[in-house]
């Protein structure tokens, strides 16, 4: 069996045809520079918003039953191959298997636990979980954030963000300390005095629109320790907030200066008659 797994790889590596059309779907898929890129993208979009189309108005039940079948049936089959393409192009397995026959002393692990290890990195990224529940039309609400493959800004801005993960974890950590220790204090304080509050979901909802200074008042404290409380929790709601502001401006700014000097080094690339002169001592 290794050793036809051996052969197969050596066969796909070979292939000029296999190696054109995986190069053509990685590009199409991947490469914002690809001439066709585009029109896929669009192609996809237009897809991503008649399905959301369909799905509101079908809640009317005036839609016709045909419309309904293309968004099951064609619409759902698109996104199916896209997701199975999107998961073939990720890796080149039989690149790890080459790479490994070159080794010595090779096992099961060099062979097909690390490309194996790798293919699956790719499967469980929020990307490709996303893309995965969209096909199913049941969830076809999800397809909106198909988008971020799509529109190239936002996949740029979602690039800055997650450059500041640590920021964001620590902050999640904090929220969520802060949250169900407000709420927990709250429902020990007014359950059962406080009409409004039920239950310790409650308490955790009431925590959670405090801190975030949203204040529905839908549920209120009515005793004085709650309403002390109250006040701590929307002062340091407001800390939080500017927290999280503070850190998406500065993604956004490295970001956007990332993005002004490759367009300025783009810009340079494409003149084709210029004259460079290069003065002297350390700038020069």
């Amino acid at each position: 069996m290794h050793d036809l797994i051996l052969k197969l790889s050596r066969m796909i590596d070979s292939s000029v045809r296999y190696q054109r059309t995986k190069f053509f779907f990685r590009s199409l898929l991947n490469d914002i520079n690809y001439p066709y890129k585009k029109y896929f993208d669009w192609f996809m979009i237009v897809l991503i918003l008649i399905s959301i189309t369909i799905l509101i108005l079908s809640k009317s039940g005036r839609l016709p039953e045909w419309l309904v079948n293309v968004d099951f049936y064609f619409i759902t089959a698109v996104f199916a191959l896209e997701y199975l393409l999107r998961v073939w192009v990720s890796q080149d397995t039989h690149k790890h298997i080459l790479a490994a026959g070159k080794m010595e002393n090779a096992g099961i692990r060099e062979y097909y636990l690390v490309p194996l290890k790798k293919r699956l990195e790719y499967l469980v990224s929020l990307p490709a979980l996303i893309d995965l529940i969209a096909i199913f039309p049941k969830f076809r609400i999800i397809r909106l954030l198909k988008l971020y493959h799509y529109l190239h800004g936002t996949s740029s801005l979602l690039n800055a963000l997650t450059r500041k993960r640590f920021e964001f974890i620590f902050l999640g950590y904090m929220l969520l300390g802060v949250t169900f220790s407000f709420g927990t204090v709250f429902y020990i304080l007014e359950y059962g005095i406080n009409e409004k509050l039920g239950s310790y979901l409650d308490a955790i909802y009431w925590a959670l629109v405090t801190v975030s200074t949203v204040g529905y008042g839908d549920i209120s404290p009515v005793t004085d320790t709650g309403k002390i409380i109250s006040m701590f929790g929307i002062i340091l709601g407001i800390a939080m907030i500017s927290f999280v502001t503070s850190v998406m401006v500065s993604a956004f700014s490295e970001r956007f200066d990332e993005l002004r000097n490759a367009d300025n080094i783009n810009l340079v690339s494409k003149i084709e008659r210029a004259v460079v002169i290069n003065g002297y001592g350390h700038l020069g």
